[in-house]
């Protein structure tokens, strides 16, 4: 029998150790990526936009993205793009727009359901359905977004087009109806069969038919109109979750003084100012910068921000104090006001309006709100009297109580 030596027996059972540390661990990892659920990749979604000094743009949508379809969310297509109804004897369901990658280009298809899931079926000479894609989701539906007709002679690519790949647009064209025996025109599967707005030349818009690439000279492209201003109302705040604190602070000091020979009324002008610092949070699906009125209850004007965007403004007021002097007296006044800070949870609703249409889109959304302010309603007077400070709560040493104006 060979003998092994004490150093080859602890290098025998280090590497026993290690090989079974190492299928631990191993282990260990795929049961985490089993339990931790997997949030569906997002994309941003370009669209093409007119500018005066050239041919056209693309800008980021704000309200629209490519996202990862994922089998097991049964709410994800609720906010999918329609591209089409899908009509069977047995069957009618919306189509969505998907776009799958082929050969490392992007490639624009509809969705079809296949048992319980999706497939992508890609406007593409290989024609394939298939099980990884991406479908285009209008996040919050605050996004405008429909079919607009379009031919060759319309001049180049509509505005708001949503883009596929290099250089080409969202496009469909109906599908061809079949004649049945009746005689009847029917048509089973898409009623749409989606594809691409080419806009080399005068453009052209390329479909699949019967497993073939066929051209059009007119047919549909996907635009997206985004909104130009906001209005949020019907705000409710979250009373249970609401996080209030309140500082006093020293605004402004002056003097009180009876230069005459009478007891007489005399006053003076304070001025201050403060910080007033306002958020109402973001929201998904919702432009950031974008005009938004701010409809508070028992407030008459609507403050005016810039959506998800913190507003800061150094604000400037007078306040008029005055009191009654016995002749060759003066006092000293101290201006304090209460700062409120308040950081709630809040539900309304967000309306959203379009150039072009008096109608709005709205919906219900949920985010947080910060404000800081000045209480308007909490200002104190406080005079100062041979050092020592007091508050004026009635006539003391011959000084009646400060008003403010």
């Amino acid at each position: 029998m060979t003998k092994v030596s004490v150093h080859q027996q602890r290098n025998t059972i280090s590497r026993m150790a290690s090989s079974k540390s190492v299928t631990s661990f191993g282990f260990l990892l795929v049961l985490i990526h089993i339990l931790t659920p997997t949030a569906a990749n997002v994309h941003p979604v370009l669209t093409h936009k007119n500018a005066s000094s050239l041919l056209g743009q693309l800008v980021t949508s704000s309200t629209l993205v490519w996202e990862s379809y994922d089998q097991k969310d049964a709410t994800q297509l609720s906010f999918a793009v329609e591209g089409g109804k899908y009509i069977t004897e047995d069957e009618h369901y919306p189509i969505y727009v998907c776009r799958v990658t082929i050969d490392g280009v992007h490639t624009s298809g509809h969705t079809e359901k296949i048992l319980q899931a999706h497939k992508c079926v890609a406007a593409h000479y290989k024609h394939g359905k298939y099980d990884n894609f991406d479908v285009l989701m209008n996040k919050g539906h605050l996004g405008k977004v429909g079919w607009k007709h379009w031919r060759k002679f319309d001049a180049g690519v509509p505005v708001g087009a949503i883009r596929i790949g290099d250089d080409s647009f969202i496009g469909r064209h109906r599908a061809t109806h079949q004649q049945s025996s009746e005689g009847i025109a029917t048509h089973w599967g898409a009623d749409f069969n989606l594809g691409r707005l080419d806009p080399l030349g005068l453009g052209k818009i390329m479909v699949i038919e019967s497993d073939r690439e066929k051209y059009y000279d007119e047919g549909e492209v996907l635009i997206e109109t985004e909104p130009f201003r906001y209005e949020l109302r019907d705000i409710k705040l979250d009373r249970l979750r609401t996080d209030m604190r309140q500082n006093l602070t020293e605004l402004a000091t002056g003097k009180l003084e009876n230069l005459g020979g009478k007891y007489s009324t005399v006053e003076t002008v304070m001025t201050y100012s403060f910080d007033y610092i306002q958020y109402w949070g973001s929201h998904e699906g919702v432009a950031r910068g974008l005009p938004t009125k701010i409809f508070e209850k028992d407030i008459i004007i609507p403050a005016e921000i810039n959506w998800a965007l913190k507003t800061s403004e150094k604000r400037f007021e007078n306040k008029a104090v005055h009191t009654k002097l016995w002749p060759g007296t003066a006092i000293n006044v101290t201006l304090r006001g209460t700062y409120v800070t308040l950081e709630a949870p809040y539900t309304a609703k967000l309306f959203a309006f379009y150039y072009g249409s008096e109608d709005s889109v709205s919906r219900k959304i949920s985010a947080d709100a910060r404000d800081r302010s000045l209480a308007q309603s909490q200002f104190l007077i406080y005079v100062y009297l041979t050092g020592s400070q007091k508050l004026l709560e009635g006539s003391k040493a011959g000084v009646q109580p400060c008003l403010l104006d």
